[in-house]
């Protein structure tokens, strides 16, 4: 099963969908998708944890 995060699960006007096959790859590809479009040099332990517990499984 592929783990799986929407920005817009944070409340973000974002259509953005990421996927992968573990929770640390993931949010490396979260990371890069906020740095790109959203301008967030980093994650914050705050944000990290708030996109963890939104993550699904697909």
């Amino acid at each position: 099963m592929a783990k799986v995060f929407q920005c817009s699960d944070l409340g973000v006007e974002c259509d953005w969908k990421g996927m992968a096959v573990d929770e640390k790859e993931l949010l490396i590809k979260v990371a890069e998708h906020a740095s790109e479009e959203h301008g967030m040099k980093e994650l914050t332990e705050v944000i990290r944890n708030k996109i963890k517990a939104r993550i699904k499984e697909e």
